[in-house]
């Protein structure tokens, strides 16, 4: 018998003010499989580009995160959406 599959969600968690030991055991009873840190994935490679299903950058929440981010690097990340037009 199979364990039943766990519903997708997105979660999200802030670190301030916690050790890494309280900051693992809230991972860890939160079941979170893959933890990402937006800041470090801009701040460790020179183009990141986030994904989603929706064409226009402007009608997705990737544009929300993408400016949140560009702002938290105080107007020095330039957000250039992919041209999905290439020949």
């Amino acid at each position: 018998m199979t364990a039943p599959r766990e519903q997708k969600a997105l979660l999200t968690i802030g670190y301030e003010g916690l050790d890494i030991d309280r900051f693992v055991k809230c991972l860890v009873a939160n079941r979170v499989d893959v933890l990402v840190d937006v800041r470090e994935i801009v701040e460790e490679h020179s183009r990141v580009c986030l994904m989603c299903f929706e064409r226009e950058h402007e009608k997705c929440h990737r544009s929300s995160l993408a400016d949140r981010t560009a702002r938290a690097f105080d107007g020095k990340l330039p957000v250039e959406p992919v041209n999905t037009f290439v020949k």
